[in-house]
């Protein structure tokens, strides 16, 4: 009998790997996998690269795996970097956490204080163009506030990231503040067509392969009415809960969000939430093409909902703060 020959060339016996897994892996690889762009990294929504013309019924599907590569790539990175929050000077926890007492109701992730105003902030990863990044999102203050990462986005769509690891189960609250100026005109978070946000804050967790992650968006929509909870229309894995809706009477004033993300991740995946392996922020206008604008500060991990702002420890970057004086 003829023996097999390799179809690669050679005289080597054919592999025995089961073709499918083989194909999907040297795809992957070579970036061609779904939703997997140059270079292996992950086609993005809002891509300032050129692209051929594609017919309108497929704008939409086109759209869905763009939207898939925003998430996917920022834990693709966030996986790889994740460092715990904050290296310090005192016993650490096995998740990373603070193990001082006096920091252990709450901890502060991001303020923005420690950035140049006017700049974006270096720390945050991008997925796209750098150069749309900086246009969208600057760190910005006001003598009531302090510090603070304003976003406005006209027409386009950049995700950003940031590398901070913790435990739902240790720290289940996330708390922030956030206000809108500008909401994506039509914008409505259950719809592929019309699927932007004025503001949206990400959970990003692991998931069942390391370029498919889980996530949950908390969102501050145009339309969508508050308490409502789905997956993504672009994305399964990403779960949308809505905890504001539209204009405000006094759109200059903060207003603070408080989730319990260990509580959201299990009634929405059915299962204990595992190690955090970031945030990200999207204030999106590029689907409704027109304009979100909003303003992002003070991230913090706390015990306990009821823990007060005073109570977080550390400089915005996860870092011990200063010990009291005795």
């Amino acid at each position: 009998m003829r023996p097999k020959t390799n179809p690669a060339g050679g005289d080597g016996p054919r592999s025995t790997q089961p073709r499918f897994k083989t194909r999907i892996t040297d795809e992957f690889r070579a970036g061609r996998a779904p939703g997997v762009g140059h270079m292996g990294l992950p086609v993005v929504k809002g891509s300032e690269r050129a692209r051929p013309k594609v017919a309108a019924s497929s704008r939409s599907q086109h759209r869905s795996h763009g939207q898939s590569g925003l998430v996917c790539m920022l834990l693709a990175m966030l996986h790889a970097a994740a460092p715990a929050l904050a290296p310090a000077p005192v016993a650490a926890t096995t998740d990373g956490l603070l193990a001082d007492p006096r920091l252990a109701d709450a901890i502060a992730i991001e303020d923005f204080a420690r950035y140049s105003l006017g700049t974006f902030p270096k720390t945050w990863r991008i997925r796209g163009s750098t150069d749309s990044a900086e246009v969208v999102y600057r760190v910005a203050r006001d003598n009531g506030t302090g510090a603070f990462l304003a976003a406005r986005a006209e027409g386009r769509s950049v995700m950003i990231g940031l590398d901070r690891q913790f435990e739902p189960v240790r720290y289940p609250y996330l708390r922030w503040r956030w206000r809108v100026h500008a909401f994506p005109s039509g914008g409505d978070e259950r719809d592929q067509a019309t699927n932007d946000s004025a503001a949206g804050v990400y959970v990003i967790f692991p998931g069942r392969l390391p370029f498919l992650p889980r996530a949950l968006k908390y969102v501050w929509s145009t339309s969508a009415p508050v308490g409502l909870r789905q997956p993504s229309p672009m994305y399964n894995d990403t779960k949308i809960i809505v905890v504001a809706s539209g204009p405000t009477n006094e759109p200059e004033q903060w207003r603070t969000e408080t989730v319990n993300v260990r509580q959201d991740y299990e009634a929405l995946f059915g299962r204990e939430a595992p190690t955090a392996r970031g945030i990200g922020l999207l204030t999106d206008a590029d689907a409704t093409h027109s304009v979100a604008a909003a303003d992002y500060t003070d991230f913090q991990l706390l015990k306990s909902a009821q823990a007060s702002p005073d109570d977080a420890s550390g400089g915005g970057d996860g870092s011990p703060a200063s010990p009291p004086a005795d």
